[in-house]
């Protein structure tokens, strides 16, 4: 049965005997409700806010956080981070209010087991949680998904993406070095990381392209070799798709945001990638 903790009453209720306890750090009543309501087996303790989330996780010590990417007080990705510095062990959930593929690298960087965009899939989600809080869990990730071996394997294989993620890679090549099948590597790198092989290098290439167009020194087509893409219509494809925007557009912006920058004394620039609705440019802009 549910537990909240509510703005309005300022205290914990509790409702019921309850298996395992859950940190909802989420504003949104509905949100609240809908997974209250499905995840009644399990002792919810909802924060309203990024704060009132990491004083729960001191004094709760949570076995799971389920956490909005948009919060009004805090960047989502630094409550992710600050959580995983109080409880290194938890598993993290993030609900974001779209899906994107962006938003999706940077809490997978940031420490999150699983990201939920909104709509929710409830019956997924619910099913994750159960694999993960389940009779005779210990609530940590590793146990459940993977074997030390596979932990060892797949560190390997992202150390040398992260490596040579500019270079022409291909998972064929990838798996012969590792001396491993490729059906093995693609069940073990999803397992371990919650993603494809693709998607990972996708993440790395993408994140890398940010940081040079942010620098604004140098020109899109140089950044798209730069990171490993020799065609540019498809790295203005993909980057579009990930981030909303093409990447001249953020370039561009990211200038035009530094000389404001300049101009007003601020120390630090805003470097947002102009969203196709206000919520995303929003959540972009808190992030870089």
């Amino acid at each position: 049965m549910p537990t909240f903790e509510g703005p309005a009453s300022g205290k914990l209720l509790y409702l019921g005997e309850c298996m395992h306890r859950i940190l909802l750090a989420d504003s949104d009543p509905a949100t609240r409700d809908l997974l209250c309501l499905r995840l009644r087996q399990y002792e919810m303790t909802y924060a309203p806010t990024a704060a009132r989330a990491l004083a729960l996780a001191h004094q709760k010590r949570p076995r799971l956080a389920i956490c909005e990417y948009v919060q009004s007080d805090m960047c989502g990705l630094e409550l992710l981070k600050r959580l995983k510095t109080v409880l290194p062990d938890l598993p993290l959930i993030t609900i974001a209010p779209y899906d994107s593929l962006w938003i999706r690298a940077r809490v997978r960087i940031a420490g999150a087991y699983a990201y939920f965009p909104k709509p929710l899939r409830i019956d997924v989600l619910r099913c994750l949680i159960q694999r993960l809080l389940g009779p005779g869990s210990d609530g940590g990730v590793d146990a459940q998904v993977s074997s030390s071996a596979d932990q060892a394997l797949i560190s390997q294989a992202k150390s040398f993406i992260d490596e040579h993620y500019a270079e022409p890679l291909s998972r064929a090549g990838l798996c012969s070095c590792l001396g491993i099948s490729k059906r093995t590597f693609n069940r073990k790198f999803r397992a371990v990381e919650g993603v494809s092989f693709r998607d990972y290098l996708l993440h790395v290439r993408l994140t890398k392209a940010l940081e040079l167009l942010s620098t604004g020194q140098y020109p899109v087509t140089e950044v798209a070799q730069m990171v490993g893409f020799s065609d540019l219509p498809r790295f203005d494809k993909v980057f579009k798709r990930a981030a909303g925007s093409p990447p001249s557009a953020y370039r561009n912006l990211t200038l035009a945001d530094a000389f404001l920058g300049r101009r007003l004394g601020c120390n630090r620039a805003s470097t947002a990638l102009p969203g196709r609705i206000a919520i995303k440019r929003q959540v972009l802009r808190q992030n870089y």
